[in-house]
């Protein structure tokens, strides 16, 4: 009898933004991940459901030029998911 693998929550993360992203699609993530499409499907409707619970940084405004034209912007936090 096999033992039930175990994911953890980084893991179904990365996956689901795999998919999410337009990487790869369904499909290829089940083949190389060897996983039933059902589970994948779950783990993306409770990544979506909970995708609200996720506290973001706040982004700071855009640093412009002397002349007050975007040219060259930084922005000081990008990162979307930490």
């Amino acid at each position: 009898m096999s033992k039930r693998r175990a994911f953890t929550p980084e893991f179904k993360a990365q996956v689901v933004l795999e998919e999410l992203s337009g990487v790869r699609d369904k499909a290829e993530i089940c083949r190389e991940y060897r996983l039933r499409p059902q589970v994948f499907a779950r783990w993306r409707e409770e990544f979506v459901e909970r995708a609200s619970e996720i506290s973001l940084p706040q982004r700071k405004a855009v640093v412009t030029s002397r002349s007050g034209s975007p040219h060259n912007p930084r922005w000081c936090d990008t990162r979307l998911f930490v």
